[in-house]
């Protein structure tokens, strides 16, 4: 399987490549460098062209101080039926995963991995990705609707400032 992993702290994406190409999946890896380019109705070219033969796409679900709904948004309204996991060290909003369409994973900590052979966190990590995949929901939500709703509530927020 071809997983596309999209993240803006490099750590976690090692990780995830150890874990997912321990495996036996193919991992393409983009590293978030400037969060605005992630929050536009279009995809940053580099996302576009991996999104054609991605089969999974696993995102962050902080791009620094932006969250990665807008981002998701924008590929449910070109590919509304690959399955998305959010992961994140935070706790995450069953609502908002729902809308969106995705499923929530909670990044493993390494720290708590320093002692474990690579092939036990590539396990545990594979039992945690398999119950994300639980979650998954395909069908699509109306992501212009979800889009243009989560930029109305972005653009008053700014005006209370």
């Amino acid at each position: 399987m071809k997983i596309l992993v999209i993240d803006d702290d490099p750590r976690s994406i090692e990780l995830a490549e150890e874990w997912l190409t321990a495996l036996g999946h193919q991992i393409v890896k983009i590293l978030v460098a400037v969060p605005d380019s992630y929050m536009k109705r279009t995809l940053p070219d580099e996302v576009a062209i991996e999104m054609e033969t991605a089969d999974l796409l696993l995102v962050d679900k902080y791009f620094g101080q932006i969250t990665s709904s807008r981002f998701i948004a924008a590929v449910r309204m070109i590919y509304s039926k690959i399955p998305i996991i959010r992961w994140s060290s935070a706790a995450e909003s069953r609502i908002e995963v729902d809308v969106l369409r995705a499923a929530k994973l909670l990044k493993p900590d390494d720290r708590d991995f320093n002692e474990w052979t690579p092939e036990e966190r590539g396990a545990l990590f594979s039992k945690k990705l398999e119950e994300a995949t639980k979650q998954l929901r395909l069908d699509a939500p109306d992501a212009a609707l979800v889009f243009d709703r989560l930029e109305s509530d972005a653009n008053s927020r700014t005006k209370n400032w």
